[in-house]
């Protein structure tokens, strides 16, 4: 059996590929409020890397998450310089 990780328990398309590949979810750390939080933005919890105590998922990480990744330097666009 797949259990959904989507809105309202749906089964995503990435619950299917990880039972496929037999990789197993391991139990993430948060508050209820912090689980409601990335629930309502449609989230799958253990995807977010935790960075409270003992590798708990806070809200400030749900909203990282949700921003989408950092910009390395290697990706940053060079400032432009004008000509004088």
């Amino acid at each position: 059996m797949i259990t959904g990780s989507g809105k309202d328990g749906r089964v995503t398309k990435e619950d299917l590929i990880n039972h496929m590949e037999g990789n197993t979810v391991k139990k993430v750390r948060s508050t209820p409020a912090v689980r409601a939080f990335a629930k309502q933005n449609d989230l799958n919890i253990n995807n977010i890397k935790g960075t409270g105590n003992e590798g708990r998922v806070t809200r400030e990480d749900v909203l990282r998450f949700m921003e989408g990744p950092a910009e390395t330097p290697a990706q940053a666009k060079p400032a432009k310089v004008e000509a004088q």
